[in-house]
């Protein structure tokens, strides 16, 4: 019987025992009118040790019956219990010698979805959990990932996990300090082991620690070990942006509401600042939720922001009316409360309400019937909502293959189309000239690796990435003798990829690998040149739009 069905299996074992037992008491009885119940009660207990099945006289139906059933339920169970350990054992040699996996210690909200997404795209999955007896361990089994159970932290069971083989280890403890003792765990054993390249993503609830190590990381990159880390929040607020109308509207002025004040929240009202400060129009946030004044009044003081921001308190446990106004007024509102119930009803009082926004976008926890309660709701009370799935819609499988850096390489994509688009460039002509979405496997890899060359790139010029604001106010640019360094820079960093990935000089064939500007940099027509000059010239912008920014180094000599 499979793993799934343990739990009824031993049931039903428990209850033939049960019924073994009553017949065996009940047929001494009869056979023995004079011992009492207790004496009868211990001989129908031998009847499962193979003992006191022998009497003088016939036995009766019931007493046969039990003769035979109690041995048979009492080897089973031998056998039963002796397969699991010796099938504990097999599994746990087999996932030692695991390698190319994926390992996900914790089964937080975080982890299980990101087993769930793995699972689906056929990945093999081995998850590290300290509670044995989890709520979501059969969740695990069903879905076809591997359970250890154990301290994560401790090298001995990450080895056992086959960490030091697996293509990404994803920490996704609810505690920072765990997450990063983890990551130092992992380390220390792939240092010991040296087995090759090994990338460890973890997640972290503070999103300054996210931003720190993930700034440190661009800069130093390490090929033989990846630190790589996010915040679910953080991802969270920055796809809800990227699903909204914000960046596709051309509207001047846009105005946003932020509904809720909780941890997305007020990730969502920072990566506002940080998608503001990227775009040519004066953007009005409204923020709404308990102790929104205090909130913004210290977040506006720390940051260098055109935006124009405005707060309304809000009571903690539910809405009441002196949003609504300010919500309605806004060309798009975002839905950011931890509690479903709230979002719901901030959903339709803003669809019963006049004017009303032009969209709404909901961020809500992992669950496929809330987005379309949310959207249905929306559609009947005449307005248009889309429905972010916080941890379902972050812990994919790109985060997981590539982490962090998505958000680099989308928005360095995003530059790219704008411009193309600009110059009047169509998907016809550029089969790149699509949504990130609709991008070929090739070309999403393309924009991975500019992005996680970044850092050794800014080096070679004497600059550094930091968080944004970390580097004070001042917008950075390129002077003309960098952006010729750093293009051919990428120019050369991007043939030798399309190389080893087996294209061809010859006509532009993407399907068949056949690319014209697979020459050196000194034979490139000014046309291809430019493109690399336009990507390098946009390094500052995309950067700002993932929330970090470039800073020169001091004593660099130029």
């Amino acid at each position: 019987m499979g793993d799934g069905g343990v739990g009824t299996e031993w049931v039903v074992v428990f209850l033939v025992a049960i019924v073994a037992l009553v017949l065996g008491v009940y047929g001494f009885q009869q056979i023995d009118t004079d011992q009492d119940l207790y004496d009868g009660l211990y001989r129908a207990l031998q009847l499962f040790t193979l003992e006191s099945g022998a009497v003088t006289s016939s036995p009766g139906l019931a007493l046969q019956v039990a003769r035979f059933l109690a041995p048979a339920v009492g080897t089973y169970a031998v056998v039963r219990a002796a397969y699991a350990v010796l099938r504990d054992r097999v599994r746990a040699a087999r996932v030692r010698r695991f390698s190319g996996h994926f390992v996900v210690c914790g089964l937080s909200s975080e982890g299980i979805a990101f087993v769930r997404a793995l699972t689906a795209r056929g990945d093999r999955v081995v998850v590290v959990e300290p509670v044995a007896e989890h709520e979501l361990s059969e969740t695990c089994h069903q879905l076809g990932a591997w359970l250890v159970f154990g301290d994560a932290t401790d090298p001995v069971i990450l080895a056992s996990a086959g960490a030091h083989r697996a293509a990404s280890v994803i920490t996704t403890f609810g505690d920072d300090t765990v997450n990063a003792e983890v990551a130092l765990q992992l380390r220390v054993l792939h240092d010991e082991r040296r087995m090759g390249s090994l990338r460890c993503l973890a997640h972290f609830v503070d999103p300054e620690i996210c931003l720190l190590l993930r700034a440190s990381q661009l800069v130093r990159p390490d090929d033989s070990f990846e630190l790589d880390v996010f915040n679910v929040h953080e991802t969270a607020a920055a796809g809800m942006i990227a699903s909204s109308d914000l960046v596709r509207s051309n509207a001047s002025g846009p105005r946003v509401a932020v509904l809720g004040l909780g941890s997305l929240g007020k990730a969502m009202l920072t990566a506002l600042v940080r998608f503001g400060r990227e775009s040519t129009e004066s953007t009005k946030v409204v923020a709404i939720g308990e102790n929104a004044t205090e909130y913004v009044s210290g977040m506006t003081t720390s940051v260098n922001t055109t935006m124009t921001f405005e707060a309304v308190d809000q009571a903690a446990s539910r809405p009441d009316s002196g949003w609504l106004d300010y919500a309605l007024r806004c060309d798009v509102a975002f839905v950011c409360y931890e509690d479903p119930a709230l979002a719901l009803e901030a959903v339709i009082r803003m669809g019963q309400g006049s004017p009303r926004p032009n969209q709404v976008v909901v961020g809500y926890p992992g669950s496929t019937s809330l987005a379309e309660l949310f959207e249905v709701e929306g559609e009947s009370q005449g307005i248009r909502v889309s429905a972010f799935d916080v941890t379902g819609d972050t812990c994919t499988v790109e985060m997981a293959d590539f982490g962090s850096v998505e958000a680099i390489a989308r928005a360095g994509h995003g530059l790219y189309v704008q411009h193309q688009q600009a110059i009047g460039v169509t998907e016809l002509e550029n089969p790149n000239v699509r949504p990130w979405e609709e991008l070929s496997d090739d070309s999403r890899h393309s924009n991975y690796a500019a992005a996680r060359d970044l850092g050794p790139k800014l080096k070679a010029i004497g600059c550094s990435i930091v968080p944004l604001g970390a580097g004070g106010g001042t917008r950075f640019s390129l002077d003309a003798g960098e952006v010729e360094v750093l293009a051919r820079m990428e120019h050369i960093r991007w043939m030798r990829d399309r190389l080893n990935e087996g294209w061809e000089l010859g006509p532009r064939d993407d399907a068949g690998r056949m690319h014209p500007d697979l020459v050196e940099w000194e034979l490139l027509d000014e046309e291809a040149k430019d493109k690399d000059r336009l990507f390098v010239q946009g390094i500052p912008d995309l950067l700002g739009r993932a929330g970090y920014q470039i800073v020169r180094l001091p004593a660099f000599d130029r």
